[in-house]
């Protein structure tokens, strides 16, 4: 049966994608805050990323993205093939993935190998389990704590975070959620946002209740968008969520960020 026009008119189009491949994300590198640049494979992953909305005949209105570069250009890319490059484009820390502390920079598989399959997939994974902490002998303590993007005005004005779960994520993601990219959903815009992986699944915890367990299986693809068709009233899925691509490519992408975990 169709749905019912005034419900439809009551619904919001949220749009979410993750970052296309970086050269972190191709050596398999715990990333975290460290800003890795795209790679050319990525790129095309963008591009392509942009035929899937194309083909759904999404029009984005406003764009949103973290202040790292391989959710920058991922956003730009796709913004220039969908032909709307001069739409509003927000940029904001509360969008960055989790920060993966001391694990920063360290090989997923050789940490699985090192700590146990186990242990990574609750660093990696968990709601509650922080990552250790990273301490300033890390070879990249003072590249982050000397950034000056996040000193910039209304950017990060409390102390830069060393590690973080995913609750800490979800804390600092929902005010923007709430006093930014709901106003805009409720004025009728189709907002995109290029996140990462753990960012955009804390917002999925949110917007689906996602619970905990649930969380340990929840794994996003890099570059493949998914939709959100969102009642007005409560801002809860009116639909289930959707990716833009067909079964078989999802879950190949799905499968190749488990296996990173996997230890070698």
């Amino acid at each position: 049966m169709a749905d019912d026009e005034e419900e439809v008119r009551k619904r919001a189009i949220l749009l979410l994608v993750r970052n296309a491949e970086c050269e972190w994300n191709a050596q398999n590198l715990f990333c975290g805050w460290y800003d890795s640049p795209l790679t050319e494979n990525g790129k095309e992953q963008a591009i392509a990323a942009a035929a899937m909305i194309k083909k759904k005949k999404f029009q984005v209105d406003v764009a949103h993205t973290s202040l790292l570069s391989r959710a920058n250009d991922t956003l730009k890319i796709i913004l220039e093939e969908l032909e709307v490059p001069e739409i509003p484009i927000q940029v904001s820390w509360r969008l960055n993935p989790k920060h993966y502390g001391a694990l920063t920079s360290w090989c997923k598989s050789e940490m699985a190998g090192k700590y146990g399959e186990e242990q990574v997939l609750l660093w990696r994974r968990s709601y509650r389990v922080p990552p250790p902490p990273m301490e300033c002998d890390h070879e990249y303590f003072y590249e982050f704590l000397d950034d000056y993007r996040y000193k910039a005005p209304e950017q990060l004005v409390e102390n830069i975070p060393f590690t973080e779960t995913l609750e800490q994520v979800l804390q600092r993601l929902l005010p923007y959620w709430f006093e930014v990219i709901i106003p805009q959903l409720q004025e009728g815009n189709t907002v995109l946002i290029a996140g990462h992986g753990n960012s955009l699944r804390a917002l999925m915890k949110h917007i689906e209740g996602i619970s905990e367990e649930g969380l340990l299986e929840l794994n996003v693809p890099n570059s493949i968008p998914f939709f959100y068709e969102l009642n007005m009233d409560s801002w809860k899925p009116a639909k289930p969520m959707r990716y833009m691509t067909d079964e078989s490519t999802t879950q190949k992408g799905i499968e190749k960020v488990i296996l990173q975990g996997k230890p070698v």
